[in-house]
């Protein structure tokens, strides 16, 4: 694979990293403004505006390199994809916790997971083609 192929994937990730960092914050500073209340559907609170907002501040600078990328995908993936599964089983039950997810809020936290995956598939690919065309 050529070396501007190898580029394009990985700017592709880096792409939709910026694009999710834009939305995340914008959600989380709505969030923020809000306090408690629904935000575009999303039950928000304090708490839950500051983890978005710091995501997506994070995922804007990480876009500026080429490095991080992959690192911070795992890490959205796990992150979102436990917030995924804690959501889905607390759903309608009023456990009293600081993060109040509703449906919305899970099928949020699935798309992230879903997002870092391709993102981390995308940037994976793209090395893994880098070290087989240096060979």
């Amino acid at each position: 694979m050529s070396e501007t192929r190898v580029r394009r994937r990985v700017d592709v990730g880096r792409a939709i990293l910026v694009a999710e960092g834009i939305l995340l914050l914008l959600l989380g500073l709505a969030a923020l403004m809000t306090g408690n209340g629904t935000v575009v559907g999303f039950q928000v609170n304090q708490p839950h505006g500051i983890a978005l907002a710091v995501t997506g501040f994070v995922a804007l600078v990480v876009a500026a390199t080429r490095r991080l990328v992959l690192p911070f995908a795992v890490l959205q993936f796990l992150v979102y994809g436990a917030a995924y599964l804690y959501g889905s089983n607390i759903q309608g039950q009023h456990t009293g916790d600081m993060w109040q997810f509703n449906q919305a809020d899970s099928w949020l936290h699935l798309g992230l997971a879903v997002v870092a995956l391709v993102i981390g598939f995308a940037v994976a690919a793209a090395r893994g083609a880098r070290q087989r065309h240096a060979k």
